[in-house]
């Protein structure tokens, strides 16, 4: 019977996309019953609000996918429904919170304008593009790990006239750039300020639907190397060095994974600032959980 409690608890969806988020890194916790839940999520909104956001996340996601048929729709896979509960959690401390029980500091832990790491041993490359009133666009990434390290950045100009699709391509450039010793890591996290590119990324490549969304099935293969792969939404104050990387492209090309290269735009300071409130954060985490 699809009651509360299989819902909330005992659902298998629920529980497959948990074995995902483990396998990614994010332990949740398991119930037995949904008075259980309750009380654990309770003691989680004080010890480790993070986690219990996650699982609420979670949750909705794999319920409002249980509704899909009903409609005429169709389920969505478990990375997916992954990937998507971790952009309601993280997205909830970037934004203002919904819920107003959730504890005053939570915004310290993952910050509301600063770069935010991926899960341990993933790599994390931001991208964004820029678009010139002359229709010149500018495209731009940079890689980072999960300590805020730098292994790179890019960028490259384009003729166009639509930002839309060019924020498309910003992201189907990055078969370009990835380095064979990227596919070691435990996944990678591409990350950019528009919502819908996102989302449509989103279900072109945890959906296995690439021809329904508009893009070539082959367009999205360098990414099958790697172990995991999530798309991610992120502000534009999340999202800063991307942001100097597109429009610094719109004068010049540019690779390099060196910071001392000078064919790269000069964002030394800001990387350096981004990696202290990454550290920041992380030891504000340490302090509250």
């Amino acid at each position: 019977m699809e009651d509360t409690e299989h819902i909330a608890v005992k659902c298998r969806i629920i529980n497959n996309v948990c074995s995902k988020l483990d396998r990614w890194n994010f332990h949740l916790p398991s119930f037995n019953s949904l008075e259980n839940c309750i009380n654990e999520l309770r003691k989680l909104s004080v010890q480790n609000s993070i986690i219990g956001n996650l699982y609420c996340s979670m949750s909705f996601c794999c319920w409002k996918s249980r509704n899909k048929p009903i409609h005429g729709g169709n389920e969505e896979s478990c990375s997916f429904l992954a990937a998507n509960a971790l952009e309601y959690a993280f997205g909830s401390f970037r934004d203002n919170p919904v819920w107003d029980n959730w504890e005053a500091n939570q915004h310290l832990v993952l910050g509301t304008t600063a770069w935010l790491p991926p899960p341990p041993g993933w790599i994390k490359c931001n991208v964004d593009a820029s678009l010139s009133s002359n229709y010149v666009a500018g495209i731009g990434g940079v890689f980072r790990d999960d300590k805020g390290r730098f292994y790179g950045a890019f960028g490259f100009s384009i003729n166009h006239w639509d930002i839309a699709q060019v924020e498309v391509l910003s992201i189907l450039s990055l078969r370009k750039y990835v380095q064979d010793w990227m596919l070691d890591a435990k996944g990678i996290m591409t990350e950019g300020d528009n919502h819908n590119v996102i989302l449509l990324f989103q279900r072109a490549f945890h959906n296995n639907s690439i021809s329904e969304e508009c893009l070539n099935p082959k367009d999205l293969d360098f990414l099958k190397g790697f172990k995991q792969v999530i798309f991610s939404f992120a502000r534009r104050e999340c999202n800063k060095l991307a942001d100097v990387c597109a429009n610094f492209a719109l004068r010049s090309d540019f690779f390099g994974k060196d910071l001392n290269d000078s064919s790269i735009p000069p964002f030394l300071h800001l990387l350096k600032k981004e990696f202290i409130c990454t550290c920041f954060n992380k030891i504000i985490a340490v302090c509250i959980f």
